[in-house]
């Protein structure tokens, strides 16, 4: 069930709705969902989500510019697949500049929280992972740290500054 969701965009649509509710909740009225993975506001992009699968393991990354962002700066120290380097190049806009504020990080996990709970009909609930998530979790990293070591193979010492940082 959940492949035919993920496949026909349905899942897109529910997480989508979801988040288009949270960010309205947090006072972003005119935020809304536009497509396949972009929340939108004032013509930029808010916010981005992409659904990976691993196995029978969906994950589901969501990226949330809170404050200012430049997205050349971020993916000169990090790599990131293509896929969701393209969700990010784009003009962009943030909560901070569109409400003059920034929520907590905790006010915003919490309306999030909430509105895919509602959302999706579910409780979520904050703990350990379980083995299958462990295994998601580590295939995505193991993906991650392969791209960022050839990385800092060929660009020099601030790369391999940056992986120190990020995989220990």
């Amino acid at each position: 069930m959940i492949q035919y969701l993920v496949r026909t965009g349905i899942s897109y649509r529910r997480i989508g709705n979801a988040l288009e509710s949270a960010f309205r909740k947090l006072g972003l009225e005119k935020a809304w969902y536009s497509h396949r993975g972009s929340i939108r506001m004032s013509g930029k992009k808010l916010a981005g989500f992409l659904i990976s699968e691993a196995e029978d393991i969906y994950v589901i990354n969501v990226i949330c510019f809170i404050r200012a962002f430049q997205p050349s700066d971020f993916f000169t120290a990090i790599w990131v697949p293509p896929e969701v380097k393209d969700k990010i190049l784009e003009p962009l806009t943030s909560i901070e500049e569109e409400l003059g504020t920034k929520p907590s990080d905790d006010d915003l996990k919490n309306v999030i929280t909430a509105s895919i709970e509602k959302s999706f009909n579910v409780k979520l609930k904050q703990g350990d992972m379980t083995r299958e998530e462990k295994f998601g979790y580590e295939k995505q990293r193991s993906l991650a740290f392969r791209a960022v070591k050839k990385d800092t193979e060929s660009k020099g010492s601030v790369f391999k500054k940056i992986k120190g940082i990020f995989f220990k």
